[in-house]
């Protein structure tokens, strides 16, 4: 990858079903955009490093937190926070 490229060149990775995964990586920062299907689930997982995300089209609830105790939705230009080892997911809304 050049100093200036186009995220439609990047090759997407099923990371689960319904959510894809494009990074963009360099020496000591990556970025992930990940595209999440209509009622899609990310399972607990924690990350190494902090996270951050941000919604650009649609809504997701994220719960965030040792127990996964704290839950908000993110509308179009919400903005998530998570800290290093903690568990996220996106959870399957109710019907």
């Amino acid at each position: 990858m050049g100093a200036l490229d186009d995220l439609a060149g990047i090759r997407p990775l099923q990371v689960w079903d319904g959510v894809l995964a494009r990074s963009v990586d360099g020496e000591h920062l990556n970025l992930a955009v990940i595209e999440l299907d209509p009622n899609s689930v990310v399972p607990e997982h924690s990350h190494e490093n902090e996270q951050f995300g941000m919604v650009i089209t649609g809504s997701v609830r994220f719960r965030v937190g040792t127990w996964c105790a704290s839950s908000a939705p993110a509308e179009r230009g919400g903005f998530r926070r998570i800290p290093r080892t903690r568990c996220t997911r996106v959870p399957k809304e109710p019907s």
